[in-house]
């Protein structure tokens, strides 16, 4: 999501929600501020055709984790600060968020250190959530960049919107919310997930299963499946 106008009326939505005590959690990507850098630093952006996936090299990884984890997501607290809001930063690795394993492309095309969810530890996220004691400024806001780790402590490059579904479920989210500024066709949700979507349903925000009376996951990417 690239238009400064754009992101500044998502962020004072999340902030209005979250004063009157929707617990919502934001996963992100960032595939133009990593195209950017990667630019930058003379490494070539390559994309796997089958998948649309970023394939994702040692220099790669390496990027893209400074930018979702150092960059994007710091600007996205600072926003939602900025608006009178409170939110808290993290990605995959911070308290075993988010475990993957590496997935090679549709015609088995090795991508790097790109994953795909395995398990959810969402301790940390409820530990942030349920942080409202004040009652004055709202529920915090967990900000997810989505690079995940191994069982081995590798970064791993995880799609967001399939993180936010994996998020969504172990959560227990009552609401699955995908934004974005990119015309595309269909739903980008995780295959776990798409029996609760309604095909008419647009904008996206879908049903997924009432375990926490208000709580909403929403993914902000700027192109839908390539992260």
């Amino acid at each position: 999501m690239k238009d400064p106008a754009l992101q500044a009326a998502v962020v004072t939505d999340v902030v209005l929600l979250a004063t009157v005590g929707v617990r919502i959690v934001l996963v992100h990507g960032g595939g133009p501020e990593i195209n950017q850098w990667l630019k930058k630093l003379g490494i070539e952006s390559k994309f796997d055709p089958g998948s649309g996936l970023r394939i994702t090299d040692g220099p790669t990884m390496d990027v893209v984790e400074m930018v979702l984890v150092g960059r994007v997501n710091k600007q996205l607290v600072s926003l939602i600060q900025s608006a009178g809001g409170r939110a808290v930063g993290m990605c995959g690795k911070d308290g075993r968020l988010l475990t993957a394993r590496k997935i090679t492309g549709a015609d088995g095309a090795d991508l790097g250190f790109v994953g795909e969810v395995t398990m959810v530890d969402p301790r940390s996220l409820n530990a942030v959530l349920l942080d409202d004691d004040d009652g004055v400024e709202g529920c915090p806001v967990p900000v997810v960049a989505t690079v995940a780790m191994d069982h081995t402590g590798q970064a791993l490059n995880v799609n967001a919107d399939t993180a936010a579904g994996e998020l969504a479920a172990a959560l227990g989210a009552e609401k699955l919310v995908l934004m974005t500024d990119v015309a595309a066709s269909g739903p980008f949700v995780h295959p776990s997930i798409r029996p609760s979507i309604h095909p008419s349903t647009d904008p996206p925000t879908h049903t997924i299963r009432a375990i926490h009376p208000i709580q909403t996951i929403a993914s902000y990417s700027s192109i839908p499946s390539r992260v």
